[in-house]
């Protein structure tokens, strides 16, 4: 070995299993043993399709009297967002291109978005 160089650690663990001071690994289970062919068992394939309904706590929800707005593309809908009049006026996100209007502010939102030249197509769906 050359001065000044340490040995590696595998090449100490090399030694010491050459000189027999560790012992090999037990062998895996199975090792050796043929191996099978057969397809493993699909849990899915087993499961039971039930005719009962669904219970209620998995029935959808119903929620009426939200407003929408929906734009022509989601940088549009970044650039409402992002403009401090109408920003807070919006909620969460349905798609990249459409969110939820906060409840009560629709009519501000209808007049901040024209102030800052907006058109907006307004649906009533009542």
């Amino acid at each position: 070995m050359p001065r000044g160089r340490r040995p590696s650690i595998w090449s100490l663990a090399l030694k010491e299993a050459m000189r027999g001071a560790i012992e090999p690994l037990p062998e895996s289970p199975g090792a050796g043993s043929p191996v099978s062919l057969e397809p493993e068992p699909n849990p899915v394939a087993e499961v039971e399709i039930s005719a009962d309904p669904p219970s209620s706590s998995c029935q959808p929800t119903l929620h009426l009297g939200l407003a929408l707005i929906e734009a022509e593309d989601e940088f549009l809908l970044q650039e409402i967002r992002s403009d401090a009049r109408t920003g807070r006026m919006l909620g969460a996100g349905i798609t990249p291109s459409a969110a939820l209007v906060e409840p009560g502010s629709e009519q501000q939102l209808l007049k901040q978005l024209l102030k800052i030249g907006q058109t907006p197509r307004v649906v009533d769906s009542r």
